[in-house]
């Protein structure tokens, strides 16, 4: 019996009879104290009628009877009046006998004549129905006297009562006893009791067996719900495991040397958890057509290991071992033995052999075969398990062969890398001794060029001095332009350990430097201070001088003002150089930063063209990157970030 049922049934039964019992005894009590009120105010009514109908006949006598002898007492003619009257008074009721005490205790009349006379004054009753009150006592008699017969076995009320013959609020002058025979009511009381107490009973047996039927179905329903429970709790335990299995797996693929390492490490985990006892692992070489076996564990005949297998897709040793060999899906073979092919399998003793895919993505790259030498049925959760694994030894193998086409493209990019450094060196070192080599016939051309200007101007025609002016600029200009030229080159060539560089007093010399241009231009500059990075400070200061220069170049109408702040991201510093100066079309916003590329004429605006190229080199250096935004008119932000 499950607990559930037992529990209800024993509790029931207890709660059931401890109610029923408590339901008795609160009945029977709530009865009797109903029947000692209603006798209570009968009798006190009963005695005050007797006190009425006797005191005014014999009340002198009972005074006076007080100082009789009881021989004497008992032999007065009154007293055998006073039976007869209490006789016809209490004809036709329950009353059985009655006492009559005087204040001091003494027994002046009793229908029981051997009672006259006796004392009653250390009866409690007496003494407190003599202070005024009304005393009850329901007692059960065997045997009683009442009045001229003797009655047997009845249960006796009997009522102490003061008596008073002036009226409810004069003193007491005696003391009236009534005994009143309740044996019918108290009868009637406890056949009540037992309809009650048996209707009760066969209430709460309907209620038990009603509760007993839904708690059999309740007791049912927990049955099944506790074995689902605990099927779902071994399902979960399984899973836990499985998922375990897994994690150590992956450990493994992730710490594992090479793959085979790996792999031999987890077909031995999931032999451990699926209790198989062969396993092996293949995988597929696509240029050869030949699964090699990489991995292999429990074969007692190493023999049986077959290092690889050409694959024939439409004919093999068997129709189980073309499935086995290259399945699309995974196969639970029950019964070896029946099965054509998977002969290595047979000759070790295997009964029942599970076959899953790996898979890479969409492809098949290989098969898992495990086994148990017992003969056993392969669980669900063990196919799924197997799965997953295949799944694992998929994302490794395909790991492990893009690591090593990684492997191959980074040398041959290493290679590539290396050429083009030699290439970008050579490049850079011929620019630097093309710029270098041509300043000195340039410097003799200049040379020649303004001697000419300043010996002949006027004394050619107007032509010749033409002439001559174009060719002074001319060499003005590709001067200017191999310096530029030269700026360039070195900042490759004449790259430095990054260190720490405080902006704001690279800021400070580029404004410096910039004195006469700010001062000419009355130009405003702002800046919300800046940080301390890692670089070059003689680059950034040359950043800063260009950004700064530019601003003060291109402006507007009125006065330049050019705000220089940064901000702090997750990563790098973003700076900002905003002006309000004449601003730049969008589309051009990716060739302003190409060498020598410029917007205006030199006419408009000097310059070589080459500032913005040099700021794009800094900030790359640097790890950033450099871009404007601007509309015509509106001035423009530069904006650049260095990691932080």
């Amino acid at each position: 019996m499950f607990r559930l049922l037992r529990y209800f049934s024993i509790t029931s039964l207890v709660a059931m009879a401890i109610a029923t019992a408590a339901l008795g005894i609160f009945y029977r009590q709530a009865a009797l104290k109903d029947l000692l009120d209603l006798g209570e105010r009968h009798n006190v009514i009963l005695a005050q009628a007797f006190a009425n109908s006797l005191w005014s006949r014999f009340g002198p006598f009972l005074t006076s009877a007080s100082e009789l002898q009881r021989d004497a007492l008992r032999s007065r003619p009154e007293i055998a009046e006073i039976y007869r009257a209490t006789l016809a008074e209490a004809k036709g009721l329950e009353v059985v006998k009655i006492n009559i005490y005087n204040l001091a205790g003494k027994t002046i009349f009793s229908t029981e004549p051997s009672q006259i006379g006796g004392d009653k004054s250390g009866n409690k009753g007496f003494l407190s129905a003599r202070s005024g009150n009304v005393v009850s006592q329901l007692v059960h008699r065997n045997t009683f006297n009442a009045f001229d017969e003797v009655i047997e076995d009845r249960d006796i009320l009997e009522r102490y009562i003061p008596l008073r013959p002036r009226g409810a609020a004069g003193p007491a002058e005696a003391v009236f006893e009534l005994y009143y025979d309740v044996t019918p009511l108290l009868n009637k009381m406890k056949s009540t009791q037992r309809t009650i107490v048996g209707g009760v009973i066969l209430t709460l047996a309907l209620l038990y067996g009603i509760l007993f039927f839904i708690v059999r179905r309740a007791d049912g329903i927990i049955r099944r719900q506790d074995s689902e429970r605990n099927h779902a709790d071994a399902a979960l335990t399984a899973r836990y495991e499985d998922l375990v299995t897994l994690k150590e797996i992956s450990q493994l693929i992730l710490n594992a040397q090479d793959v085979r390492t790996a792999l031999d490490g987890i077909l031995e985990k999931a032999m451990a958890r699926g209790s198989f006892d062969v396993a092996n692992i293949r995988l597929l070489d696509r240029s050869s057509e030949v699964m090699e076996v990489v991995a292999s564990r429990g074969y007692r005949d190493r023999e049986n290991i077959q290092p690889h297998r050409r694959i024939t897709r439409d004919s093999t040793s068997g129709r189980c071992l073309s499935h086995g060999m290259f399945p699309k899906e995974s196969r639970v073979i029950e019964n070896v033995r029946e099965c054509e092919g998977l002969r290595s399998l047979k000759r070790e003793g295997v009964n029942s052999v599970l076959i899953v895919p790996v898979r890479a993505e969409d492809d098949i790259i290989g098969i898992i075969q495990i086994g148990s030498r017992a003969q056993r049925k392969i669980q669900p959760n063990e196919v799924n398990l197997i799965e997953t694994v295949g799944s694992e030894i998929g994302i490794a193998v395909q790991k492990a062969r893009l690591y090593e086409e990684l492997k191959s493209a980074k040398e041959a990019l290493t290679l590539e890398a290396d050429k083009l450094a030699r290439s970008n060196r050579e490049l850079e070192q011929f620019a630097y001794v093309a710029s270098h080599d041509l300043q000195e016939p340039l410097r003799m051309v200049a040379g020649y060029t303004q001697l000419l200007a300043r010996r002949y101007r006027g004394k050619l025609d107007a032509d010749a001095d033409e002439f001559i002016g174009y060719a002074v600029d001319g060499a003005t200009r590709m001067q200017g332009l191999i310096n530029a030229l030269l700026s360039y080159s070195r900042l490759q060539t004449r790259q430095k350990e990054p260190q720490p560089v405080d902006c704001g007093v690279v800021y400070e010399r580029a404004v410096a430097n910039l004195a006469i241009a700010i001062e000419q231009s009355g130009a405003r500059l702002a800046t919300n201070g800046l940080p301390t990075i890692m670089g070059d400070a003689t680059q950034i200061e040359q950043l800063f001088q260009n950004l700064i220069g530019n601003a003060i170049k291109f402006r507007g109408a009125g006065p330049p003002f050019i705000r220089i702040s940064a901000e702090r991201n997750r990563k790098y510093w973003l700076f900002s150089v905003r002006d309000n100066g004449i601003g730049i079309d969008p589309k051009y916003g990716e060739r302003i930063f190409v060498i020598f590329q410029r917007l205006h004429g030199k006419e408009e605006y000097p310059g070589t063209g080459i500032g913005l190229a040099i700021c794009k080199k800094v900030v790359e250096r640097h790890g950033g990157r450099i871009w404007v935004e601007s509309q015509p008119g509106k001035g423009s932000t530069f904006y650049f970030t260095v990691p932080i």
